[in-house]
């Protein structure tokens, strides 16, 4: 098969400069630069980088520095911190306002002996010391697997020991309606100190672990105990503190067995089995 090298008849070559060359597009000039901003050397800023100077924002917010430069200090309050605690009893959660009112939930979370917690019950109304209608309402109410119920005024030490603060609570006891309850229990940071707080919620964390053979190991055991023991030493027993330590705590939960004397609960912590263990 051959190749013709012959230009057709119908599309004779044309020399190159026949054709008039393409018209160029008009580019429209470039938008003017924004203003920038002077760079001073010294600045906490990108020396190599300039950026458009930005409008103030009408927002009330404080900047972080002040007018030298100098960052401020930045003030945390503590008096108040909303948490939401789920009761392993009934799978409610509680709102707390407070580290104080958290403090109080987890606690009577803990109390076996707690058998409902209302957060933020209905006020009750009341008449004050000027003989005033008004309304008041507690920030919790706890009632007893036996019946008995209470009513708990969570506040920090200074504010509940007030005067005004003092007469409202005994105003408010007089005038307890009839099945809300039966006392009115004041609660302060003094009744949580670190110890107890952190046993608390270790008590209340280990209801939501599965229990596994490891329970039933250590319930065995610790039925079988005739002198206290460290936590520690029980542990070493079946499996050491990473796999039995949370089993052994679920047994003080349970009240199979109890601290020998108030503590944090750790592996140093001395056990004994309870009455109710032994019977």
């Amino acid at each position: 098969m051959s190749v013709s090298t012959q230009t057709s008849q119908a599309f004779p070559l044309v020399p190159s400069d026949h054709f008039p060359p393409p018209p160029v597009p008009e580019v429209p000039a470039p938008a003017p630069l924004p203003e920038m901003a002077v760079i001073e050397f010294g600045k906490p800023d990108r020396y190599d980088l300039a950026v458009p100077v930005l409008v103030p924002s009408g927002a009330s917010r404080l900047s972080p520095f002040n007018a030298e430069g100098e960052p401020r200090a930045q003030h945390v309050s503590t008096k108040s911190s909303t948490s939401l605690l789920l009761d392993p009893k009934t799978s409610r959660v509680l709102v707390a306002e407070s580290t104080i009112e958290s403090k109080a939930v987890l606690a009577l979370m803990a109390d076996r002996t707690i058998a409902h917690i209302q957060d933020q019950p209905s006020g009750i109304r009341f008449i004050d010391i000027d003989g005033v209608e008004r309304l008041h309402t507690f920030d919790f109410r706890a009632e007893r697997i036996d019946g008995d119920a209470f009513a708990i005024f969570a506040k920090n030490k200074e504010r509940a020991e007030r005067e005004d603060m003092r007469a409202r609570v005994h105003l408010l006891a007089d005038q307890l309606p009839s099945g809300f309850a039966s006392e009115i229990v004041v609660l302060t940071e003094e009744d949580f100190p670190a110890w107890l707080a952190a046993n608390n919620t270790l008590l209340v964390s280990v209801r939501f672990d599965p229990r596994t053979h490891v329970d039933d190991m250590v319930r065995e055991a610790a039925l079988l105990l005739e002198e206290p023991i460290a936590i520690g030493d029980l542990a070493s027993r079946h499996g050491g503190g990473g796999v039995a330590f949370r089993p052994i705590v679920r047994l003080l939960d349970d009240g199979i067995l109890e601290l020998v004397e108030p503590a944090r609960i750790d592996g140093r912590c001395m056990v004994r089995r309870t009455a109710k263990g032994a019977a």
